[in-house]
């Protein structure tokens, strides 16, 4: 039977997305459905963490398996900052609004994902599943069916990053990942872009694609070329961010078009969103100059004083 996935390619795409050099392959379990495999390039299985999506008819399964010998990494993992179990639990509540099921178990219990706080403090197993169904799976387009598995491989994948111990190293363009034994420890090579993948893939999987002030949706316009196009402001301007402080993309993060984005940084501070909209609502109800709006202004000041009639408008001005 034909497989309907290209596993290089779609390890390439979450690579790019994500700033995490993974590796792809395929096959078929027992009950002959496909699947995609997709695990770090320089972490070993038996102490790093393998992603089973598996095919199923109109659905994906995905799976968070780790090694025999990852528990090193599973304690660190348990011992993620509230920032990071707060981030994972957005995530994780974004799919379920979404339509997926999703299924937590810590230590063989059964664990609600999005109650962080009800999570015991020590890790020794973790199992990960999400599951969606109806999905334009094992249709007659492999081109949708591969479309659907990096979508939903990506929502998936951002839970668990945000998990992963992961720490920037600055002499590098890498990523480390701490909590492995000595020996083991592996580095996963990242090309950085736009500050860090991780962040901005999670800005976007909460808050969407679309600009925050203008609304304009690159992929909708352009089609697949425009998919994702967007940038990421920081709310709170990097030169402002102590060097401890730990980045929340859900409220840290927003997507703004180029044009709003140059808009908001024409002042220091830079304009909040809600600033720029009130600009553009005002332009759209008294298109001009900033200067004839001022004068405007004026003259309605004036009147309201009592000082003198507001002036005629003649023709040319």
């Amino acid at each position: 039977m034909k497989s309907q996935l290209d596993p290089a390619h779609i390890a390439h795409v979450l690579s790019q997305d994500y700033g995490v050099v993974l590796e792809g392959r395929s096959g078929r379990n027992e009950s002959g459905f496909e699947y995609l495999e997709l695990s770090p390039a320089e972490l070993h299985n038996s102490n790093g963490f393998r992603i089973i999506l598996t095919l199923g008819w109109r659905s994906l399964e995905a799976r968070f398996v780790h090694g025999s010998y990852a528990a090193d990494l599973i304690e660190a993992m348990g011992n993620s900052t509230l920032v990071e179990k707060g981030i994972f639990s957005d995530l994780v509540t974004k799919n379920l609004n979404d339509g997926a099921t999703f299924r937590m178990i810590i230590n063989g219990n059964n664990t609600d994902p999005v109650q962080p706080a009800l999570w015991p403090t020590e890790w020794t197993r973790l199992s990960l599943e999400l599951k969606k169904s109806p999905l334009a799976i094992n249709t007659e387009d492999p081109d949708e069916t591969e479309k659907a598995v990096i979508h939903w491989g990506s929502r998936f994948l951002a839970c668990i990053l945000n998990l992963i111990p992961l720490e920037e190293n600055g002499n590098a363009s890498g990523t480390d990942i701490t909590g492995l034994p000595e020996g083991a420890k592996t580095r996963i090579e990242v090309n950085r872009y736009e500050r860090n993948h991780l962040n901005r893939e999670t800005c976007l999987q909460i808050h969407g694609d679309s600009c925050k002030v203008c609304e304009i949706s690159f992929g909708s316009l352009y089609g697949e070329i425009g998919k994702g196009f967007i940038h990421v402001h920081h709310t709170t301007p990097v030169s402002g961010i102590g060097h401890n402080y730990q980045i929340n993309p859900v409220t840290d993060l927003i997507p703004v078009c180029p044009n709003c984005h140059a808009m908001m940084h024409k002042r220091n501070p830079p304009y909040s969103v809600q600033e720029l909209k009130d600009i553009r609502t005002s332009q759209q109800l008294y298109p001009g100059s900033t200067r004839e709006l001022a004068k405007v202004a004026e003259n309605i000041g004036r009147y309201a004083q009592g000082r003198h009639s507001i002036p005629e408008e003649r023709e040319g001005e």
